[in-house]
């Protein structure tokens, strides 16, 4: 995704709740999904946004490992921090807060595991874009009939759902907006259901950015199930085959065999350019391309050339199977990690290691 001209943000994800009334058994953050942790869809949607330069996850005490393997597989080159949470999602926010750099702050669930990076971009644009704003937050308007009730049983009223909206996140703001706001309300921090209360109450100014109908909190079972159907949904836009990360100026002696490991084993788009280089790139992701030269055209450096590339595949059991079935050295083995990661490590034909990994329900 473009990234808005000249803006730069930094996500602070809430992900310290307990997720008890999923039932979950441990924190939310890293219930499974369509194969993946939520915390794993947020970070990969930050990470894939061009204007988000860091990351923070507020991860409950005792999770932050895991909260950490996690995110690392999804956010690719995205500098990522995980701090322990406060006992409120106010609190973990305000933690996160302190190792933010940048000028804009996105502030979002780990429940919300749709977030696209257009929606993110577009929160960016419109905040840049409105110099007498604090901040924006992704909102829908309200379809529902919404009544007021006294003791859980009495209607009082009837609100006009032309004026409602229902606040979501990812909620931007200019940091030192929200940082005032957050100093000035640590009475309140535990109270606080969502940050751009707390900057409206200091008289600022919050505008709402439309978000697409499902990018929904994840908060029941019936929520998680529905959740589970959209991200299948979504991966089954995807290639078998996608690279997640990469690493520039790989050394090939040989770069027919490259060409050949490349595409035939990792199922990669390969293409040679006017000087010699072998040019490659996912499918899905097209502008993250791997530069492979021969030992010739790049000066031989040892600490460069011996790098990892990470890629994400459907069944990390028959690719294993394959690269067996080749020959090919396995440098790590097949494994289960303890943060929902089955993975092994192999080397192409020039030493460049591998990471070959699929997502696993925790507790496999």
């Amino acid at each position: 995704m473009a990234p808005a001209e000249g803006l730069q943000a930094t996500a602070v994800i809430a992900a310290a709740g307990s997720g008890a009334r999923l039932g979950a058994g441990g924190p939310k953050a890293l219930v499974v999904a369509a194969d993946r942790p939520l915390i794993a869809w947020c970070v990969e949607a930050f990470a894939a946004a061009a204007s988000v330069r860091a990351a923070v996850i507020a991860a409950p005490a005792g999770y932050e490992g895991a909260l950490e393997g996690a995110a690392a597989e999804a956010g690719g080159e995205l500098p990522i921090t995980v701090v322990t949470g406060g006992s409120s999602r106010g609190e973990s926010v305000g933690v996160g807060l302190e190792w933010v750099e940048t000028d804009l702050v996105a502030v979002h669930d780990a429940a919300r595991p749709l977030v696209t990076p257009e929606l993110i971009e577009a929160l960016i644009t419109r905040l840049g874009s409105s110099p007498g704003a604090d901040g924006v937050i992704a909102a829908a308007p309200v379809t529902d009939t919404i009544k007021r009730v006294a003791d859980s049983a009495t209607v009082q009223a009837t609100e006009d759902r032309e004026q409602l909206w229902a606040a979501q996140t990812p909620q931007l703001f200019r940091a030192r907006r929200l940082r005032d706001a957050h100093a000035a309300s640590s009475g309140a921090l535990a109270e606080a259901t969502d940050d751009a209360v707390l900057v409206e109450r200091r008289g600022g100014t919050v505008l709402v950015e439309p978000a697409p109908a499902e990018n929904l909190k994840v908060t029941t079972g019936a929520d998680l199930r529905l959740a589970e159907l959209l991200l299948a949904e979504r991966e089954r836009e995807r290639p078998r085959r996608w690279i997640r990360r990469v690493m520039p100026n790989v050394v090939a002696r040989d770069l027919d065999a490259s060409r050949a490991f490349y595409a035939d084993f990792l199922g990669l788009m390969v293409a040679m350019d006017e000087q010699g280089f072998l040019m490659l790139a996912s499918p899905s992701h097209p502008t993250s391309e791997l530069t492979v030269g021969s030992e010739e055209q790049r000066e031989w450096d040892p600490e460069t050339h011996r790098t990892t590339i990470a890629i994400e595949v459907a069944d990390v059991d028959a690719v294993h199977a394959e690269a067996q079935r080749l020959g090919l050295p396995v440098v790590y083995p097949l494994t289960d990690e303890p943060w929902g990661i089955r993975r092994f490590f192999v080397e192409d034909p020039d030493g460049t290691v591998i990471n070959v990994h699929s997502h696993i329900e925790l507790g496999r």
